[in-house]
C-alpha cells in the first residue's frame, strides 16, 4: 500500500489499518481523510477486508461502477462504500494485481483532485 500512497498517513487500530491522504477542510485547514482501510477479523481466519470508501468511490463513480458490473461478488454496502473481502490466499493471488490497480486509480484521481483544489 505504502508504494501507491507515499503522503498517507495510517491510522493503526486492533483491527484494521485505515489510510488518510492529505487535503484541507473546508475552512482551508490541512487535514487527513480516509479513503480506504483493511480489517483483519479474528473470527474470519486467513480472511481481510479492502474497504473502499465512499470518498475513494466517488473520485470517479463510473470507474467503479463500472468494475462493480465486471467482478462476481462485488457490491456496494448502504454507505455507497465498496467492500472487497479476501477469502484466502488463493483468492488473493487473483487480486493482488486488480487491488493494485484500483489503488493506483484512486491516487491518480486523488492528486487530479488536489491540482484542481489548488
Amino acid at each position: 500500500m505504502p508504494r501507491h500512497f507515499p503522503l498517507a498517513y495510517i491510522w493503526p487500530n486492533r483491527t484494521c489499518l485505515s489510510f488518510g491522504l492529505p487535503e484541507k477542510t473546508e475552512s482551508g485547514q490541512p487535514t487527513y481523510r480516509v479513503y480506504f482501510s483493511i480489517y483483519v477479523y479474528e473470527k474470519k481466519k486467513k480472511s481481510i477486508t479492502l474497504y473502499i470508501h465512499k470518498r475513494a468511490v466517488e473520485l470517479n463513480q463510473n470507474y467503479f461502477d463500472d468494475y462493480v458490473k465486471r467482478e462476481t461478488g462485488l457490491a456496494y454496502d448502504g454507505w455507497g462504500s465498496l467492500p472487497v473481502e479476501i477469502k484466502d490466499t488463493d483468492s488473493w493471488q487473483g487480486w493482488e494485481k486488480k487491488l493494485s490497480e484500483i489503488l493506483e486509480y484512486i491516487r491518480r484521481s486523488w492528486e487530479e483532485q488536489m491540482a484542481r483544489i489548488d
